[in-house]
């Protein structure tokens, strides 16, 4: 008998008393209370390893960690995730297992790529590997804060630009993911679909719908399986006319019926949690990627954002701050186009979330101080931000409070003067080398916005140039060189520019302008739209 027919028969009569022997056991072994929740909830195959391994079961994650990482280190990153999916299958219960494998496809294998889509490609598979699969193997969550965690950090990181250049390209890519799940990203969208029947056969009660999947003459297993495999698109809709309302209707349940399963069976979120956190801290636009830090990572205790030695507020501040700035998609399907701008709605928010996490801080901390000086940040950015979309007396009263933090710096200057100040250094920014120069290019951009039917903003822009020349020729009347030519003069050189850029003629101008003119004012005062209790509409102040 040959050596190696002689080890083939000892290992299987080593496999077959390792089965026989926890087979004895199984019966009679408890597991702690935690430990037996969380296997109930394991697929039945990974059910099986973790159990009929018993003792043997870690010395064999030691062999495949240890094989894992020779495979990584030679670049066998597709054998490497091989073994990576059998140790997660063996240890699935392990928080920390999967926090290191969804790291290892998101950090150390997507830099060994130089192209850009096989990068987010690794990155992607980082976050679904512990989305999809290590929050359904813990699903408690209070126990699988580490990997909650760890996607929010693969956000943060990776699509907020704080470790990756091409930060912005993922950004895209993300929302090119996020589309196929949401056409607007608002609450509007999110409360329809919640209120989408919740199984298929609570769907197939209405006799519209019984009615709708007969002309698709499929099976109702079929059908069932389409809906979440092949989703419908909003383009089936048909003209809005009295015969096809039964029908647009139906359709419309059927598609937010689809929307509500593919959130879940695809992304893992629940759609009434979704709400809860667009109540709470936005309203956000969830095609982006900030939504998803925050409803991932958003704890209602501050000391629950620690986890393995880290403190992870601040990439939920972050993720907030980044919501105002540049957290709306503004998306054209007709193009084929979508760019990031500002959501204006989310200033009040993050105005009562600073002033609820300085009065829970401990003042003197690092904490407090990282808080601080990013709700310093804010208040100087929102006041612009606001007063850029018409919405002057909120961007007043962010100002009052941000005056407060100059003074402790013993500064002092008029809410005009902050405002002409901060525009002309982000304008600075591009390297505009004069004030006409300057002026023309805010006209220009007051322009653009119009043509986007962003009327706050182009009427905010039209006021700061006012402002900004007023102030110009006040400060210069002494000095007749350094003033600027008439104002109509500096506007009509702008509007000559961005006509032959955009390819407009005059009558297109003069349409757009006196299409502007109908919303001088702002639709809905900002602050009045939150409904501020305070005197007079002012924001509540920061406490310390």
């Amino acid at each position: 008998m040959s050596n190696k027919l002689i080890a083939k028969i000892l290992l299987f009569l080593m496999c077959f008393l390792i089965v026989v022997f926890n087979g004895r056991t199984l019966k009679s072994y408890e597991f702690n209370k935690q430990n037996s929740k969380l296997l109930e909830e394991l697929p039945p195959s990974l059910q099986v390893t973790s159990v009929a391994l018993g003792p043997m079961k870690g010395l064999l994650a030691d062999v495949v960690w240890w094989r894992a990482e020779r495979m990584l280190e030679n670049k066998e990153f597709f054998e490497s995730i091989q073994l990576a999916d059998w140790l997660t299958g063996l240890q699935p219960t392990y928080p920390s297992v999967w926090v290191y494998q969804g790291f290892n496809l998101a950090f150390n294998i997507s830099y060994n790529f130089s192209n850009v889509e096989e990068r987010w490609k690794w990155i992607h598979e980082g976050i679904k590997l512990l989305r999809d699969k290590g929050l359904r193997s813990i699903p408690d969550w209070e126990l699988n804060r580490k990997i909650r965690f760890e996607i929010v950090d693969i956000y943060s990181r990776k699509l907020s630009g704080v470790s990756d250049v091409e930060a912005r390209r993922f950004q895209d890519f993300w929302t090119l993911e996020m589309l196929k799940y949401f056409d607007q990203g608002s609450l509007s969208e999110l409360e329809k679909i919640a209120k989408a029947p919740k199984t298929f056969v609570e769907l197939m009660q209405d006799k519209n719908v019984v009615e709708f999947f007969d002309v698709l003459q499929v099976s109702e297993s079929k059908f069932e399986t389409m809906l979440i495999m092949q989703p419908p698109s909003l383009k089936l809709l048909k003209a809005n006319t009295p015969e096809n309302k039964t029908y647009n209707s139906t359709f419309m349940k059927v598609y937010r019926y689809s929307q509500r399963k593919r959130l879940k069976a695809e992304l893992n979120m629940d759609i009434e949690r979704i709400i809860q956190v667009d109540n709470e801290y936005g309203p956000l636009d969830w095609r982006t990627h900030e939504a998803q830090i925050i409803y991932w990572g958003m704890e209602e205790d501050h000391s629950k954002f620690k986890s393995g030695g880290m403190q992870y507020s601040h990439y939920i501040r972050d993720a907030l701050l980044s919501s105002l700035y540049r957290g709306r998609i503004l998306f054209s399907e007709e193009k084929d186009y979508f760019m990031r701008t500002q959501n204006l709605e989310m200033v009040i928010r993050l105005h009562e979330y600073f002033n609820k996490a300085l009065s829970e801080l401990e003042y003197g901390t690092v904490d407090f101080a990282r808080a601080d000086k990013m709700n310093r940040d804010f208040l100087q950015r929102a006041s612009v931000i606001c007063y850029n979309y018409n919405q002057i007396s909120a961007a007043k009263d962010l100002f009052n409070h941000y005056a407060d933090y100059l003074k402790e710096d013993g500064k002092e200057m008029t809410f005009e003067q902050f405002i002409v100040q901060s525009m002309e250094t982000s304008l600075k920014r591009e390297n505009y080398k004069s004030r006409g120069s300057f002026l023309e290019s805010v006209i220009t951009k007051a322009l653009e916005d119009a043509a986007l039917g962003e009327w706050d903003r182009y009427h905010g822009y039209t006021r700061l140039v006012k402002m900004i020349y007023k102030m110009h020729q006040k400060k210069h009347a002494d000095a007749p060189a350094r003033l600027l030519p008439p104002l109509k003069d500096i506007v009509a050189s702008a509007k000559k520019s961005y006509a032959k850029n955009k390819n407009k003629n005059d009558d297109e101008l003069s349409k757009l302008e006196q299409e502007a003119d109908k919303y001088a004012e702002p639709e809905v005062e900002l602050l009045k739209s939150f409904h501020c209790k305070d005197e007079g509409n002012e924001l509540n102040s920061s406490q310390k």
